[in-house]
């Protein structure tokens, strides 16, 4: 854009034609566009100018095109690619990163436990527990809803006779997604 003014008229020649005349004093710079801040949990991963990189911490010069990612686990929402316009802003919407992706429960594998001689119950410690999980966004809760299709308090049962029964966990991630796992415990005299 302009930034010094220059005045010229064209005036008529003798033989029909036209002239320039004044002075052509005009200085120009170019458009640029501030530098938008990664998304959370996401990054900038380039800009361009006509092909070649820039850096991606200053301001870039129309028609610049940035692009942005999110990190593993995170879907984007917004425009990836944005481009520096000749108005001096960014196209497009600012990109945000959110977790959408439900916690993974690692679930044991089934669990037998002894009766001591002459008992036909275990006084079971919960040995699997904590139950490990794998989230991009912890912590996770996760907590023991049933036990044989049986709601679970606070003041879950320690005793278990032989038989076998199916421990119901659920995980849920601080975005609300969630994940279930049945932990299998076979109690033999």
């Amino acid at each position: 854009m302009p930034t010094v003014g220059s005045e010229v008229t064209c005036l008529a020649n003798d033989n029909g034609s036209g002239r320039w005349e004044g002075t052509f004093l005009t200085v120009c710079d170019p458009v640029k566009c501030v530098p938008f801040d990664p998304p959370e949990h996401g990054f900038i991963q380039g800009c361009s100018h006509e092909g070649m990189g820039t850096d991606t911490t200053e301001s870039q010069v129309f028609p610049s095109v940035c692009t942005a990612a999110c990190d593993d686990g995170y879907t984007p929402f917004g425009s990836v690619n944005r481009n520096c316009l000749i108005s001096g802003i960014w196209d497009g919407l600012p990109l945000d990163c959110l977790d959408v992706t439900a916690p993974s429960i690692v679930c044991p594998d089934p669990i037998t436990e002894f009766a001591q001689p002459r008992n036909n119950f275990v006084v079971s410690d919960f040995s699997w527990e904590p139950l490990q999980v794998v989230d991009v966004s912890p912590p996770v809760d996760v907590r023991l809803l049933s036990i044989n299709s049986v709601g679970e308090g606070e003041n879950r049962t320690t005793v278990f006779t032989e038989g076998l029964y199916s421990f119901l966990y659920l995980a849920v991630d601080q975005e609300g997604n969630e994940d279930t796992c049945t932990v299998d415990l076979t109690v033999r005299g």
